[in-house]
């Protein structure tokens, strides 16, 4: 829709995922299926991948899509915008996949996180180029501790990752400097839960969606 809200463009009528990249939009539903649409919801293009464990991404560059194989072991696989055949540039480290795929805005840089039992369990973060799935960093992540990171992204600048992270029943975003330094949490939510974050292109801003789940107990009498 347009920055006003005034107009409005339905690119498809069922519950798809989206992924917003710059002039483009990835959409999905299934496991198999990703569609790139121009960003008026026009020129929708089939791209062709295989079973997939993770959402694909792209970046502002508007020039590849990323995501991660379903079949063990887990592979990472670009894609051109363009269409055409995927490539696997890289496997994912550890014993598995503890996030979603993250690139940065430049498209340079991926980044994921994941698990690793012995000899110490944990969850680390592995960065790496996007052009050859060469290795740039690890670094343990000390805020994730009970191993699952539900939300991934790039600082601008590319010297920071913002994750979200439950720690006793409750998730918060915390921030992990790429040169090592003890992770920051950013946000002190006591409840509810966060669904989904983002940064302004400039870095000043983080936006979270948060949200409080509530359930209510039905008494069902007269059945037969």
């Amino acid at each position: 829709m347009n920055a006003d809200g005034g107009s409005r463009a339905l690119f498809r009528d069922n519950s798809y995922y989206t992924e917003a990249c710059s002039k483009f939009v990835l959409v999905w539903q299934d496991l198999r299926q990703l569609w790139r649409v121009d960003s008026d919801g026009t020129h929708l293009t089939l791209l062709p991948t295989g079973d997939r464990e993770s959402d694909p991404v792209c970046s502002a560059k508007d020039d590849f899509a990323f995501y991660v194989s379903a079949e063990s072991p887990e592979r990472i696989f670009r894609i051109p915008m363009s269409g055409g055949t995927p490539v696997e540039i890289a496997r994912t480290l550890g014993d598995g996949l503890s996030s979603p795929l993250a690139v940065s805005r430049d498209g340079e840089l991926l980044a994921y996180a994941f698990w690793k039992g012995a000899p110490q369990p944990g969850v680390s973060f592995a960065t790496l180029r996007a052009k050859d799935g060469s290795q740039v960093a690890l670094i343990h992540a000390t805020g994730a501790t009970m191993g699952v990171v539900t939300e991934l992204r790039w600082s601008p600048d590319k010297t920071a990752l913002y994750y979200v992270t439950m720690n006793d029943g409750v998730r918060n975003v915390w921030e992990q400097p790429l040169s090592g330094e003890a992770p920051k949490q950013i946000t002190h939510f006591d409840s509810g839960m966060i669904s989904t974050i983002s940064l302004t292109p400039d870095g000043k801003n983080l936006m979270v969606v948060h949200s409080t789940v509530t359930y209510d107990i039905i008494l069902l009498t007269g059945l037969h």
